[in-house]
């Protein structure tokens, strides 16, 4: 892998996501490339840069990644997994939905929250049927509820 940038590095070890924000913003070729990179499920990869990465290349707004995101998903911890259901969600394509379908039954309640907002997002009806299970089986009630709301939402519109 490419070595970072001084300003790129200092984002991703922020607490702040103020200064990946301003990455984002900057929409250079050159991050979003190493971004990218960062999604290796090579072992030498820093765990807090992958999920950083994650999250910056949801809210890039490219669908290139959503396949360098779902390479790296079988490798994610807990943290990790919630960022990709958000990033996926965000990026919007039919592969993202199909993931975010799969991941939505992660045995942790918090991957299955963002599963259910990353559904949300999408106005189809795989969407609104993955929904409408884990309204009806999901094992935390709060989950349920929050379905429940999605597909409310959907039937004012």
């Amino acid at each position: 892998m490419d070595k970072l940038p001084k300003r790129l590095q200092i984002a991703l070890e922020s607490d702040c996501a103020e200064e990946l924000n301003e990455i984002i913003r900057a929409h250079r070729k050159a991050d979003f490339e190493l971004l990218r990179q960062l999604l290796s499920t090579n072992s030498q990869v820093d765990p807090r840069y992958r999920t950083r990465a994650i999250y910056a290349l949801g809210r890039w707004g490219n669908e290139r990644a959503v396949g360098d995101i779902l390479q790296v998903m079988p490798v994610l911890d807990e943290r990790g997994r919630i960022a990709a259901m958000d990033s996926l969600g965000r990026l919007g394509s039919n592969q993202a939905l199909q993931a975010i379908i799969n991941y939505s039954d992660d045995p942790s309640s918090h991957v299955r929250k963002f599963a259910i907002h990353a559904l949300g997002r999408f106005q189809l009806p795989e969407a609104k049927a993955k929904l409408i299970e884990i309204r009806e089986k999901d094992p935390d009630e709060h989950l349920r509820n929050l379905a429940s709301d999605y597909i409310n939402r959907d039937q004012s519109e």
